[in-house]
């Protein structure tokens, strides 16, 4: 799900969450109320769950 909203987002905004993303400085919580702001995303359903979205970064070896 998490990839699913990347490839919505344009390529700039897809760079600035990436980074975002990649941080451990920024909570899951606050990644999916950033992707819930964009209307594509938003639009599509794609937003995911602050769980899916920390498994996801866990997944990664963000957190």
């Amino acid at each position: 799900m998490v990839e699913q909203a990347l490839d919505l987002l344009g390529s700039e905004d897809r760079d600035a969450f990436e980074s975002a993303l990649n941080s451990s400085q920024f909570p899951s919580a606050q990644l999916v109320a950033a992707l819930a702001t964009d209307a594509a995303v938003r639009d599509a359903g794609k937003v995911p769950s602050v769980d899916t979205m920390t498994k996801y970064r866990k997944r990664r070896g963000i957190l």
